[in-house]
């Protein structure tokens, strides 16, 4: 009888202990289940979409590979390397890019587009991606901020607000899928320098390679970890500068083992030079006295994105920065994710002010971890407030905390939730195609022969399933509008070479290419290229009116 009566409150105690243990199983299993919803939601609206302008262009250098073709060489475009392969094998994987794989649950009437099977194919990519850089972000939380719970949240965060569709803008774009490699190098970063293992710094510079092969902007983060081991070096009391040299020197190592090898195959293929041009040369070019236009985009952009989607990740951010800032002398890893979080914003700038609202999808991992950080501070500090006050003071600190953060995030996902509802009636309830689209099916019609699109719809090769008539496939190299590159009067003068030699059966061009330019300050459209425009009014017909806001030019019958 003692002995049982000894053991009751040992029971009880279990049993308390287990109800609180299914209570938070219940709760983590709302919370998946409810990021698993969020972000099926937000890859369904990206699906309806359809292919963008970039996702196009990036298909049509993986359809020109798969044809036997170079990058840069055959199809020019000024991303690194990788990300043209990249696409090139998800494409080997899916039927023809142009082959419609529309969902049974759409309605897709016979004379429109439907959803293509090549761009299933970039949706899985970014899926993949997607995840995968949230499972690195917990790493990082794990690992660098030592606590699991931290890494979860961390990780939960980059997936709600990596998705978004002002973010995203339709998904599978190279400032994304660079994000994963990044994240595992600073990972690796981590390991390296805590165990002393600088050889582990090879395998950090070949996940940063990585990340290079997709944006040259995670030069950004190879800056931000010299400055880490700089600063590690610095705090030794001897052998500071051979310290350094070893780590760089690793880290080096592994970052040409990846680049390398691929430098010295585009060579041997003679499409070296004009890869160093298109990624490094033009990318000069086109940030070279910007700096106004650049700010002026820097602040209306923040502040619309800031409003729109990214409130609440941006404010919890603030609030980790603020807990690290004190430490960050004495902490490694305050040092390691400012300097990850500075680094983040630097590859922002240096892609330009122009397409700014796609370049901020690289501060959602640094800013998701400082997040994690500020709010699991906070979380901490009301209990630590309970040794003065009661448990009901802590709950109901508690309780305020996270009805704030919802609260924040109600307001701050107004314009994903409104764009997913809107692509959702305007696709799956009433199929309306894009303007971008129409003008494809208006192409489809046309008697076979090559494409040419002048302004920046590259998708339209794709939509259309045409081969372009020249390397140039879009207004990138040969309008100033993108760079005061010398030489884009050389391109122009190619781009007409090849029209003579290959004869468009279709010329298109874009709504903003074709707008009235009388001064022709914008210089990529008509107006500033005469000699395009005497081939259109004399070698094809008048704009076909069905094309909507695109002019289609068909090639006469001789």
């Amino acid at each position: 009888m003692v002995a049982l009566a000894r053991s009751q409150p040992v029971g009880r105690r279990a049993t308390a202990g287990a109800r609180p243990s299914l209570l938070r199983l219940a709760a983590l299993g709302v919370v998946v289940a409810g990021l698993a919803a969020w972000v099926a939601s937000a890859k369904l609206s990206d699906l309806l979409i359809s292919y963008g302008p970039d996702q196009g262009m990036f298909s049509l250098e993986g359809i020109a590979i798969l044809r036997g073709q170079m990058p840069y060489r055959d199809v020019w475009d000024n991303k690194p390397p990788g990300l043209y392969y990249t696409y090139a094998a998800v494409l080997a994987w899916f039927p023809a890019a142009t082959s419609d794989c529309t969902p049974a649950f759409l309605y897709v009437p016979p004379d429109a587009i439907g959803v293509s099977c090549g761009y299933l194919g970039v949706m899985a990519l970014d899926a993949l991606f997607t995840l995968g850089v949230a499972v690195a972000v917990f790493a990082a939380g794990r690992t660098i901020l030592g606590s699991t719970a931290q890494g979860a949240l961390a990780a939960a965060l980059c997936l709600v607000f990596a998705v978004q569709r002002p973010l995203s803008h339709g998904g599978g774009k190279p400032e994304l899928l660079m994000l994963l490699p990044e994240a595992l190098a600073y990972v690796v970063l981590w390991h390296a320098v805590q165990r002393g293992q600088p050889r582990l710094l090879a395998l950090s510079g070949v996940c940063l390679g990585l990340a290079f092969l997709f944006k040259q902007t995670a030069i950004a983060a190879g800056a931000s970890m010299l400055v880490l081991l700089a600063l590690r070096a610095a705090s030794m009391h001897r052998r500071r500068v051979a310290v350094l040299a070893r780590d760089i020197t690793w880290l080096g190592v592994g970052a040409l083992a990846v680049t390398l090898p691929i430098a010295l195959y585009l060579a041997a293929n003679g499409a070296l030079d004009e890869m160093l041009y298109a990624v490094f040369g033009f990318g000069w070019d086109y940030v070279q006295g910007a700096v106004a236009p650049f700010l002026a985009a820097a602040s209306s952009n923040s502040w619309q994105l800031f409003r729109d989607s990214q409130g609440l990740l941006w404010l919890l951010a603030l609030v980790g920065v603020a807990q690290f800032v004190p430490r960050v002398r004495q902490s490694q890893a305050a040092r390691l994710l400012c300097l990850w979080a500075l680094g983040d914003a630097a590859a922002v700038a240096m892609g330009g002010g122009r397409f700014f609202p796609y370049y901020y999808v690289q501060l959602v991992p640094s800013f998701a971890l400082l997040a994690a950080h500020g709010l699991g501070r906070l979380w901490q500090r009301a209990a630590w407030a309970q040794e003065g006050g009661s448990s009901r003071r802590v709950t109901a600190q508690r309780a305020w905390l996270v009805a704030s953060l919802a609260m924040v995030f109600s307001l701050s996902i107004s314009a994903p939730v409104h764009f997913g509802l809107r692509a959702l009636y305007e696709r799956a309830v009433h199929w309306v195609p894009s303007e971008a689209e129409r003008a494809a099916w208006a192409v489809r019609q046309v008697p076979p022969g090559t494409l040419l699109v002048w302004g920046e719809a590259s998708h339209i090769y794709v939509l259309a399933g045409r081969v372009p008539a020249s390397r140039y496939v879009h207004g990138v190299a040969v309008s100033h509008v993108w760079a005061q590159a010398p030489t884009t009067a050389q391109h122009r003068l190619e781009l007409l070479a090849d029209i003579a030699r290959n004869k468009p059966a279709a010329i298109v061009v874009d709504p903003w290419a074709g707008q009235t330019d009388p001064s022709g300050a914008l210089l990529l459209n008509l107006s500033s290229f005469p000699e395009l425009r005497e081939i259109l009014a004399t070698e094809y017909e008048p704009p076909n009116p069905d094309a909507g806001s695109f002019q289609v030019f068909v090639r006469k019958s001789y």
